[in-house]
């Protein structure tokens, strides 16, 4: 692995400095013509750290002195920044949302080395703010947005729009109002919002917990007469959204009427689209909806969507909350998820639980005969173990379990799945 990560020619003569490690064939060329008295780069690590090219004693040592490290600097900064910029910006773009305190010190190195952050570099730390996971990391993002407008730069679009993005992804609810003022903000500066800026600020309405469904309204029917912004799928996806997740009832006609509305704006549903839409339908926990939620899902199959987990939980929801309920149906679902090699998680059981549990309690109301009140439980029982192997015992698939089969069984059960898997989940 080799140190050298900067070069730089006066005349003939090439010196070497030491600046850091680079890995394989991590180099940009940035060849630039100079006369006698620049220094222009000949390569740029992208590994290369910032603190390093603050270290004049470092490059004096291989042969530069103050003088030419000074005018090193000076004169090809713009073209360094840029490199520090890509970085920031893969850091940023990594999906894993693991990386935002690498980019935040990355940020502080790039200050530290005495080059001055643009607009970019801004925009860059910002956007790894708002992928962090599990949530956005609103107070630095806020706090590097205070520190750019000290700083005299003017945010353009995609600042704002990862701004909202922010807002969208925070949590335990997203910050609408922050977000509206954002927009705000760009009116107020001439700038004209993108579709996938309207777009993070509806994604914000719908991660409120189902109380700014107005407001989304009012953004949505605002891109729709917009002439310079045209409504793509993500935009309708994350309206059907909004009306599922409504309070204190999910929206369904109008999810509905949506999703007829798709075809007049060229679109075509995707999963998302089909998914949004069953939630709302099972939410609606109507016999007219929960019909309509199969009927869904069917042309959702039909139109050569692949099998997926969420897709067959959507499903199991629909036979969980229907009235009565489809244990037998939510079973044939199980089944078709082996044939199809597709994969089970939490959801998968508690919905398969509660459609269990809701067995048992009908019966006990209808004072039918114990037998199928046990029925109810030994189903459950039987779908725990079958189901459990792959599956975390987390807090949902815990009070379900309980639910369906009394908590003594649960606790019975429970001991059981940590003999077979000594790393199980506790209970709580």
């Amino acid at each position: 692995m080799s140190t050298v990560a900067l070069l730089y020619g006066r005349g003939r003569r090439v010196v070497s400095i030491l600046a850091g490690q680079y890995r394989g064939t991590a180099f940009c060329s940035a060849i630039r013509s100079g006369s006698e008295k620049t220094f222009p780069v000949r390569y740029i690590s992208t590994n290369l750290r910032a603190q390093d090219l603050n270290s004049s004693m470092t490059w004096s040592q291989h042969g530069a002195s103050e003088r030419d490290c000074s005018t090193m600097r000076s004169s090809n900064a713009p073209l360094i920044l840029d490199m520090f910029n890509k970085r920031l910006q893969a850091i940023a773009e990594d999906q894993s949302g693991s990386r935002t305190d690498e980019g935040l010190h990355l940020f502080h190195e790039i200050k530290d080395a005495g080059l001055v952050p643009n607009v970019t570099t801004y925009t860059n730390a910002i956007k790894g703010c708002a992928a962090a996971k599990p949530a956005a990391r609103a107070k630095e993002a806020f706090a590097l947005y205070d520190e750019m407008l000290e700083q005299g730069l003017t945010p353009h679009v995609l600042t704002y729009t990862v701004l909202i993005n922010v807002c969208a992804n925070a949590k335990p609810k997203a910050l609408v109002d922050d977000a509206l003022s954002f927009l705000k903000a760009m009116e107020d500066n001439h700038i004209s919002p993108t579709v996938i800026t309207y777009n993070s600020v509806l994604k914000a309405c719908a991660n409120a917990g189902g109380t700014r469904v107005d407001t989304a309204v009012d953004i949505f029917r605002s891109v729709c007469k917009c002439s310079n912004v045209d409504p793509n799928l993500i935009t309708f996806n994350t309206m059907i959204k909004v009306y599922a997740y409504a309070k204190p009832r999910p929206r369904v006609q109008d999810a509905l009427d949506l999703f007829r509305a798709l075809e007049t704006h060229g679109l075509e549903p995707n999963t998302v689209t089909y998914l949004s839409l069953i939630n709302a339908c099972s939410s609606a926990k109507s016999a007219a909806y929960t019909d309509k939620a199969l009927s869904l899902f069917n042309d959702m199959c039909a139109r050569g969507s692949m099998r997926s987990t969420a897709m067959f939980n959507s499903l199991l929801k629909v036979y969980a909350t229907a009235k009565p309920q489809r244990l037998c149906d939510a079973m044939d679902v199980l089944d078709e998820m082996e044939r199809h090699g597709v994969a089970y998680d939490d959801y998968t059981l508690t919905w398969l639980l509660r459609c269990c549990g809701k067995f048992g309690s009908t019966a006990a109301t209808n004072q039918a005969s114990g037998a199928v009140h046990k029925r109810g439980r030994a189903i459950a029982v039987t779908v725990f173990k079958r189901v459990i192997g792959p599956v975390p015992l987390t807090p949902r698939v815990w009070n379900a379990l309980v639910n369906a089969v009394g908590s003594v069984t649960a606790r019975q059960l429970r001991g059981w799945a940590r003999r077979r898997r000594p790393n199980a989940f506790p209970a709580p």
